[in-house]
């Protein structure tokens, strides 16, 4: 019965929410809602698809790596040349920042990747 109830809130909630969404007021909110899951969605892609060309001595190192510590990335124009802008948090540590580089280097040389097109900017 507890499962039931559980998912009868979650349904409601997100009936909730996209009823919310759909209200002019709210429309700036929705679209923010919208692009941060689809931003958090593909850093989880980045994270799970960098740990898949790990070595066994970087292990250790990568367990402190969480979904919120990939870069962000977005559509721009830097020097009046528009294209894709890598962003990776400020907060990471240094030695993580390598190890992202390391394992973006290993998943580009590796081919049919989805991520074999990315490079990230440090």
């Amino acid at each position: 019965m507890n499962r039931s109830k559980a998912a009868c809130k979650t349904y409601y909630e997100t009936v909730r929410r996209s009823f919310r969404y759909t209200q002019p007021e709210n429309s700036l909110r929705a679209e923010a809602a919208k692009n941060s899951a689809r931003s958090r969605a593909r850093r989880k892609r980045l994270l799970e698809s960098r740990q898949s060309v790990l070595a066994d001595e970087e292990v250790e190192l990568w367990k402190s790596a969480t979904v919120d510590l990939m870069s962000d990335e977005e559509d721009g124009v830097v020097g009046g040349v528009s294209g894709w802008i890598v962003r990776p948090p400020s907060f990471r540590r240094p030695d993580l920042s390598e190890l992202c580089a390391k394992l973006q280097s290993r998943l580009e040389a590796t081919p049919n990747t989805p991520w074999a097109s990315l490079t990230e900017e440090l």
